[in-house]
Formats: C-alpha cells, sequence, structure tokens
C-alpha cells in the first residue's frame, strides 16, 4: 500500500475465520482500507484510485436440488 508514513502511528490485531487465505485477505483490505479512511480523511481519495474500498460483491451459488453442489451433477450411467 502507499501509505508507508503511518507504519510506526497504527498497531493492528487483526483476527480471521473462515474461507481460504486469499478469501481472508481480500476480507482484511477494505476493513483496514476503512479504518485508515475514519484515522485520516485525506487518504480516502488515493485508497478509492488503488480500490482498495470497494467490497467483492461475488457470494456463494446456493445448491440446487438434485445436484451435489450448486453446478455438480450426478454422472449419467448407462447400463
Amino acid at each position: 500500500m502507499i501509505l508507508t508514513h503511518y507504519t510506526c502511528l497504527l498497531d493492528v490485531h487483526i483476527k480471521v475465520h473462515g474461507g481460504g487465505f486469499n478469501g481472508q485477505v481480500e476480507a482484511i483490505i477494505p476493513a483496514l482500507s476503512r479504518a485508515i479512511a475514519n484515522f485520516d480523511t485525506s487518504t480516502r481519495r488515493v485508497l478509492k484510485v488503488y480500490n482498495q474500498m470497494t467490497l467483492d460483491k461475488r457470494i456463494k451459488e446456493r445448491k440446487k436440488i438434485g445436484k451435489y453442489k450448486a453446478r455438480k451433477a450426478r454422472v449419467f450411467r448407462r447400463r
């Protein structure tokens, strides 16, 4: 991140449960960006330019009836 002059001012401890490593990182980045923007409002424009303030809108697709997962179907056996 570009905000290197804040490294000595902030002490952050983060606990994240669930999901994989990338999912956890993608959850931490907007949270830290919002905290920094609340701490110093002049950094909000920089964080928005580098797309750090937006959340990922993708969600898990629901499981359909008769399938193993959302899209994984049973194997068709002819005999």
